[in-house]
């Protein structure tokens, strides 16, 4: 980064974790926004808020950072992360709040949520994202029970985006042209190039 390059720094954690030895993401941004003052990040790549404080969340919105978003499960929607009632049973995505308000009371770890204020204030993060990202139709159609305005591009898991490759229409000597946007390898499914080039593509929109 000094050097102008870019880099990609990844960070498990929100916290630091007396437990686990992974980097926490805010003591990870406080040190290097200290040692490199003229540091510029280009975009957040978020992959799960679980653990993070409300203030990190509303943080994140508020910044003028591009974001986007990859939807592992339904914790956007419910903290129980599977949709699952105080009996360890499926709730069907029932998205009526007073039936999630009861749900959450009778079990100890989430009595304290307010349901509809945190789908409100993820409603807000998913509405700033730049993309948004799910593994499959049923994670992309159920969340958008919750927040109707969701238009999540499903990229299934097993794709190896390591492999992206840079497509030109044409190639100069067998090598590609500087600007070539990125497409998926030809080992992925034809739908991962235009879902991953379009992800690409607003994600690095002004």
């Amino acid at each position: 980064c000094a050097e102008g390059r870019q880099a990609y720094w990844v960070c498990t954690l929100i916290d630091d974790s007396e437990t686990l030895e992974a980097q926490a993401a805010e003591a990870i941004a406080q040190e290097l926004a200290a040692r490199l003052p003229q540091l510029r990040v280009g975009l957040v790549h978020v992959h799960h808020l679980l653990g993070a404080r409300a203030e990190l969340v509303a943080a994140l919105g508020a910044a003028e950072i591009p974001y986007g978003i990859t939807l592992h499960d339904h914790y956007l929607a419910c903290p129980t992360i599977a949709l699952v009632d105080d009996r360890g049973e499926y709730c069907h995505a029932t998205t009526d709040v007073d039936a999630c308000r009861r749900c959450l009371t009778a079990q100890r770890r989430f009595a304290g949520i307010d349901i509809a204020a945190w789908r409100a204030a993820h409603a807000r993060l998913l509405a700033g994202a730049r993309f948004v990202v799910a593994p499959t139709r049923s994670v992309a159609d159920t969340l958008a029970r919750y927040f109707p305005e969701l238009r999540a591009t499903v990229i299934a898991h097993g794709i190896d985006l390591g492999r992206i490759t840079s497509s030109p229409p044409a190639a100069i000597d067998g090598r590609n042209p500087a600007g070539a946007v990125p497409q998926a390898a030809p080992s992925a499914p034809p739908e991962a190039d235009s879902a991953v080039a379009s992800m690409l593509a607003a994600a690095s929109a002004d």
